[in-house]
């Protein structure tokens, strides 16, 4: 949800750049552009590459952090550790005498 939201919050900045590309062309084909025009294309060019790219990496980051929180420092992960374990030895204690019944009654 966090990185639509994130890529919603691109859009203006997309838009601004797009608009400011077309009256950039525009002018450097009829009168010119002045140097800091040109500086100011230059920097909104970076920008929106900068911010797109950190959107994306943030997306990663976020999934890597939900990951590592959840399975190494939730606060409840020894209690859902201690439940887990005694499932497992109550589920392979149950086989266990599953066996013992299917070998009594062969014998």
């Amino acid at each position: 949800i966090n990185c639509l939201e994130n890529i919603l919050l691109l859009i203006p900045v997309s838009l601004t750049f797009v608009k400011m590309a077309e009256r950039h062309a525009l002018l450097e084909d009829s009168i010119g552009v002045r140097e800091m025009e040109k500086t100011s294309y230059e920097n909104c060019l970076f920008f929106l590459i900068c911010v797109s790219s950190l959107v994306v990496l943030s997306l990663f980051v976020e999934i890597l952090l939900f990951h590592v929180y959840n399975r190494h420092t939730h606060l409840w992960k020894k209690l859902l550790d201690e439940a887990i374990q005694m499932w497992e030895e109550k589920k392979n204690t149950e086989a266990s005498l599953k066996k013992e019944s299917r070998k009594n009654k062969l014998e």
